[in-house]
């Protein structure tokens, strides 16, 4: 077969697959409710839309202007093309809710994708394409955040996608038109979230350090290095509506606001206590991974660390070049860990403000990947077939398990910890969201006629009734959340350490319990 066709098969074959998972989430999306973030995403979304239609002359005073509006800065290049169902879906917030969530899960498709691209060239094979892609995807809670969290878990897509364009970049000797996609590309993901630019850094500090090495080319590592850090502001200002009035002064100022937030002033539970942003410790996401990281992912972490650091000690000392071992040989796993693990010291080091479990730092999860796969080859190309065997046996159960917990726990996916962890997860953050509303309100959809004898009912619950936005009209008529001394009440445990929890006045009806813990509780009033 030649390779036209081979590629021609290959692209079907990826199309039937990217197919296959919109068809699936056709079936999952209304599964999950909306969360807690997602009314503010909007907000910003059409505030900027708002600022763009006034420079036409089509604005809406009724909106905040842009100049105005507290999150002026963040990015929303990632979201404008969501504008479109706007227009379409007007005022129906179910439909509109339920197309964000498929968006959402076709951006993180596409990382999936990128991710794959990825792996698969730089390990050499598809195979391990594949398996760091299925690493990515059936992460318990990934799978359900994949619908609903536009933030991070975009982040997390956009993310893979530029490990795989820095990779086309630096393979192509840095290639000018590969040089305009990174730029661009780079500006995007700074402009969703600050830490995008290490893309950059990482890149030009690789070309200057292979420069230093080979004392050639200097002139094309300056214009490149230029060419980077120019495009990119000039990129991120067209992406941020709110810098273009003044963009000497504003640009300063988003960099500023990104660095130094501040704002939030809730509680975490961490460790059996509860805390505020002062007192987070630098070992809070070591300890988050550690606990809510499949086991299996843990130990080829481990395993491939003490090989990776054993080949580097190998090399010192039989006297070879360590800096060719580092940056040439291993140069996209050394790229890949440096651009998750700068990131996290730069949070650790100058404490800056991590709430709703470790979500702000999904990003590292590549790294944990990309190091297993190394462990992984490694294994099944150096050691005995024993060794081998064992290593396929642990990634398949380890694949199947997540599976299988992810069946079993649906759709409460978003507070996977391990086994190990969820022996203490009443001591941490669980549905720090509020995705229960919505299942609970179906639990009472299914009792409360049998309870109450009425065909609807009045309920309280702590977050904010999102879940409503996406029932239909007829769904609606049977839920009341305005009354006072209503017939339920539903808690999270939010801020809470533990799984006991008493409402006055209410008897408990129902718990929803994931893998031995709660995340919710059903409370009725008492007679």
């Amino acid at each position: 077969m030649d390779n036209k066709k081979k590629v021609m098969i290959r692209g079907v074959m990826i199309l039937l697959a990217v197919a296959a998972l919109l068809v699936l989430s056709r079936r999952l999306v209304t599964d999950y409710g909306v969360s807690r973030d997602e009314r503010a995403e909007r907000e910003s979304l059409l505030v900027n839309a708002n600022y763009i239609a006034g420079l036409f002359g089509k604005g809406d005073d009724e909106i905040t202007p842009l100049s105005e509006f507290k999150d002026r800065y963040y990015g929303m290049s990632a979201q404008f093309p969501m504008l479109v169902f706007e227009s379409l879906m007007g005022d129906n917030l179910r439909h509109l809710f339920l197309a964000r969530h498929i968006y959402t899960l076709f951006v993180c498709i596409l990382g999936y994708l990128a991710f794959y691209f990825f792996c698969a060239r730089v390990f050499g094979s598809r195979l391990y394409g594949l398996l760091g892609s299925a690493m990515i995807f059936l992460y318990p809670r990934f799978f359900a955040e994949q619908f609903y969290n536009i933030k991070d878990m975009v982040f997390l897509s956009i993310f893979m996608m530029m490990l795989y364009v820095t990779y086309l970049f630096v393979e192509s000797g840095f290639k000018r038109r590969y040089g305009l996609l990174f730029t661009f590309a780079c500006s995007v993901a700074t402009n969703v979230r600050i830490m995008g630019c290490i893309f950059a850094a990482c890149v030009i500090g690789y070309m200057w350090m292979m420069f230093l090495r080979d004392r050639k080319d200097l002139r094309k590592v300056i214009f490149t290095s230029l060419y980077i850090l120019l495009g990119m502001l000039v990129f991120i200002v067209i992406l941020t509506p709110a810098t273009w009035h003044d963009p000497i002064h504003e640009v300063p100022n988003m960099f500023r606001a990104f660095l130094n937030y501040g704002r939030w002033n809730g509680t975490i539970v961490f460790m059996g206590q509860v805390i505020d942003k002062t007192r987070i410790p630098w070992y809070y996401v070591p300890v988050w991974l550690l606990i809510s990281l499949p086991i299996w992912y843990l130990i080829l972490m481990v395993v491939s660390a003490v090989l990776l650091v054993r080949g580097l000690v190998r090399t010192v000392a039989g006297k070879e070049d360590l800096f060719e071992k580092i940056f040439v040989t291993n140069r996209y796993v050394t790229l890949t860990l440096a651009a998750c693990g700068i990131p996290w010291l730069m949070v650790a080091v100058t404490g800056a403000t991590i709430y709703g479990g470790w979500r702000h730092l999904y990003f590292v999860t590549p790294a944990a990947v990309v190091l297993s796969l190394y462990g992984i080859k490694y294994i099944i190309e150096n050691f005995g077939k024993v060794s081998a065997n064992a290593v396929r046996a642990l990634v398949i159960v380890g694949l199947m398990t997540q599976l299988i917990w992810i069946f079993r726990y649906h759709p409460f996916e978003y507070v996977y910890f391990n086994e190990a962890g969820s022996l203490f997860a009443a001591d941490f953050d669980r549905d720090y969201w509020h995705m229960y509303e919505l299942p609970a309100y179906r639990y009472l959809v299914e009792v409360n006629s049998s309870i109450t004898g009425k065909d609807w009912f009045s309920v309280e619950t702590e977050g904010a009734d999102y879940f409503k936005w996406l029932l239909t009209e007829e769904e609606l008529a049977k839920v009341n959340t305005d009354m006072e001394d209503a017939d339920y009440y539903v808690a999270s445990y939010r801020g809470i350490v533990g799984n006991d929890y008493q409402v006055e006045g209410y008897e408990e009806i129902k718990s929803f319990v994931v893998n031995g813990f709660k995340i919710a509780t059903i409370y009725k009033k008492a007679q």
